[in-house]
């Protein structure tokens, strides 16, 4: 179970990117998007070259910078499609994404408890480290450049440890629920196949 848990949410994550990517393309994003590119290729020239020697590390924090800067609307548009993916369109589906449909597999609450839209809504926020994303988009719009370095490292510590706690309870507890299953009391479960 553990190993189509993992496969349907890549799935998951590939869909959203996916459409992430093809939003930040529409018309509406095309400064923030040429802006994005023409940074990105700067670094890219800059460190090809930089020679063995690399890049200057000032100079490497400041096209970090501006590169994090200018995709701000591509992670705001990612946060809002993670949020609708996995909290509303999980619960319309009956606790199903298309990921965990594939994997023949749904989200169920625990102990009798009805199929609840704020279920979701936390699970949603509490899987994805929506707060921490939101809080790292914060971040790079209202710091400065050295108190963003930072905030964006402990911002992306704290998302490393809540991932491994997830990651932890599924792996190590019998009954393979992450911590926002437990927080949220949701299991996931096969779905069991329909008679014809």
């Amino acid at each position: 179970m553990k190993i189509k848990r993992i496969v349907a949410y890549i799935i998951d994550i590939f869909i959203i990117s996916f459409i992430s990517s093809a939003l930040f393309l529409l018309p509406i994003f095309k400064n923030d998007y040429k802006n994005y590119a023409n940074i990105t290729e700067e670094y890219t020239s800059a460190i090809l070259n930089a020679g063995s020697e690399g890049l200057d590390y000032d100079i490497e924090l400041d096209y970090l910078y501006n590169m994090t800067k200018s995709s701000q609307p591509l992670n705001i548009i990612t946060c809002g499609l993670i949020f609708l993916y996995f909290g509303i369109f999980s619960y319309l589906l009956n606790g199903q994404t298309i990921g965990k449909k594939i994997m023949k597999i749904k989200v169920v609450p625990i102990k009798g408890k009805k199929l609840n839209v704020n279920l979701y809504m936390i699970r949603t926020i509490l899987l994805n480290n929506l707060l921490l994303r939101i809080a790292s988009i914060i971040s790079i719009i209202y710091l400065s450049k050295s108190n963003w370095i930072i905030a964006d490292t402990i911002i992306s510590c704290i998302s490393n440890a809540v991932i491994f706690l997830i990651l932890g309870f599924m792996v190590f507890r019998d009954d393979e629920r992450g911590l926002h299953d437990v927080i949220c009391q949701t299991n996931v479960i096969e779905c069991k196949k329909e008679k014809v």
